[in-house]
């Protein structure tokens, strides 16, 4: 009895052993398939609409690989890191190492990001170097990458190639000036038809403040019509309000007076 006792036990730690290295294997492959390359040569492909990465302050570069369809690729890249501002940038290169463009962030303890729209002349693999910054100070560094338009590799941002052509706006940027009173806002039409003239709404997130003396909280300026991938930037004096007085909230075509392909992506936070 005793012999067969300890044939049983070790018959259950073989079990366990190939069930524990069965997991192990499992866990190593979804490692892979959510890696960070460095290594220019193997990208890790991409087969959703974002990727997220995290590096440190060594100034890591991570090579991506989309395959992408003809048309408007829109591309959206966040940042955030656990200090202070620094930039993040994105190289994007064509079939053949043709060089696409490229996109950049500030980045700091509070998220950010940029969109910028690429036109592709036809379907390719679009390999996108994340370089980090260098600064041994920099605990860790956040990044993610959001794809629409042009959607490849199984991803689809619900547009269809054979869709009527149609505008569509988008606030791609605020800015803060140097001036505490001014804010600068970037509009972008980032669909394949012209827009035509709108309407621009920056509204401040603030509640009142009797000592500022005023309680207008929105402005509005007009937005001339735009070119498919064009886009438009102005000024906006806020006086006697100032920057900290947010969070800030723009509208593009707060009207809805322009027919666009996207009604849901008409307006940007700043800071989120």
């Amino acid at each position: 009895m005793t012999i067969n006792k300890h044939k049983e036990t070790r018959s259950s730690l073989l079990t366990r052993g190939k069930a524990c290295k069965l997991i192990f294997l499992f866990a190593a492959f979804c490692g892979i398939t959510n890696a960070q390359s460095t290594d220019p040569a193997n990208p890790t492909p991409i087969t959703s609409t974002k990727i997220e990465g995290k590096g440190t302050g060594a100034g890591a570069t991570y090579y991506y690989r989309y395959q992408a369809k003809k048309g408007s690729l829109k591309i959206t890249l966040s940042g955030q890191t656990n200090y202070y501002a620094t930039q993040f940038e994105a190289d994007l290169k064509g079939s053949g190492g043709s060089d696409i463009g490229r996109i950049y962030v500030s980045a700091d303890d509070k998220p950010n990001h940029k969109l910028k729209v690429f036109n592709l002349a036809s379907d390719q693999s679009v390999d996108i170097a994340v370089k980090l910054s260098k600064d041994d100070s920099l605990k860790w560094q956040y990044y993610s990458i959001t794809f629409a338009g042009a959607a490849g590799s199984g991803a689809n941002d619900g547009s269809s190639g054979s869709a009527q052509a149609a505008p569509d706006l988008v606030v791609s940027e605020i800015v803060f000036d140097e001036s505490p009173g001014q804010i600068r806002v970037r509009i972008m039409n980032v669909g394949n038809a012209a827009s035509s003239a709108c309407f621009l709404a920056l509204a401040s997130g603030a509640k009142d403040d009797p000592s500022i003396g005023t309680k207008t909280r929105v402005w509005s300026i007009n937005v001339p019509a735009l070119e498919a991938g064009k886009g438009f930037s102005a000024v906006i004096d806020v006086s006697p309000l100032a920057q900290t007085n947010g969070p800030w909230k723009a509208i593009v075509d707060r009207s809805n007076s322009v027919k666009e392909s996207n009604e849901t992506n008409n307006s940007l936070i700043h800071p989120l």
